[in-house]
């Protein structure tokens, strides 16, 4: 889902993420174009922040998102200079997943939508 947050590129951002991941069958929607209920049943890759922050209700402690960027135990980074990717539990099923990816500065969203995701990173 290309939240509405997400900069005019987001759909462009979402294929070559879901390239990177290696997803063969996904839709790309509008957070817009999405009715309530409707993402329960699925696993979910946001491009940006949605507006519903119910989806992010499930982020690990010590993990902050925000239009000004993210911190992870207390240490920013700016949305203007650092990209995120992260996965967690779906909060309406947990047999399901939510990620986010947050583009980070515009000159550099499309290489970063193009890395490697499988790095993992705990946070407890």
């Amino acid at each position: 889902m290309v939240c509405a947050q997400a900069s005019g590129g987001g759909g462009r951002l979402a294929e070559i993420l879901a390239r990177s991941l290696g997803i063969r069958n996904y839709t790309i929607a509008a957070e817009n174009d999405i009715g309530p209920g409707s993402l329960d049943d699925r696993d979910v890759i946001l491009v940006g922040l949605p507006r519903d922050r119910k989806l992010l209700s499930t982020v690990p402690p010590g993990l902050h998102l925000g239009e000004s960027g993210f911190s992870l135990e207390g240490t920013m980074a700016p949305a203007d200079a650092d990209s995120f990717f992260g996965v967690w539990t779906h909060a309406n099923n947990p047999m399901r997943i939510v990620a986010v990816f947050l583009p980070g500065p515009p000159a550099a969203a499309e290489s970063a939508a193009a890395q490697d995701h499988h790095t993992a990173v705990s946070v407890t």
